[in-house]
């Protein structure tokens, strides 16, 4: 079992994870809690918790490829799915609804 494989599969699921964290924390910023309209939206692409999540978001595509790279697809698609637990539990604790 490919062991450095599997930890770049999960550090790349943990940074997507992370990645939607910063974009919600961003968005709550800049909408400062209700519904943004688009234009709002737009101009806070530029905040650090944006910039953040994209960048985080980036670094894990990028993992994820040298990940299925190594793996089978069949084998590294479904560790996808502990992103969802991970943003629930996340977002649950840092009270991101």
């Amino acid at each position: 079992m490919p062991v450095r494989a599997i930890l770049l599969l999960l550090t790349a699921i943990s940074l997507g994870a992370g990645g939607q964290i910063c974009l919600k924390i961003g968005v709550n910023a800049v909408s400062q809690g209700g519904a943004a309209p688009p234009l709002t939206i737009l101009r806070g692409i530029f905040t650090p918790y944006v910039l953040a999540g994209f960048c985080l978001y980036g670094l894990s595509s990028l993992l994820y490829l040298v990940a299925i790279s190594r793996l089978d697809l069949s084998y590294a698609y479904p560790f996808v799915a502990l992103s969802f637990v991970l943003v629930t539990v996340l977002s649950w604790s840092c009270l991101l609804y």
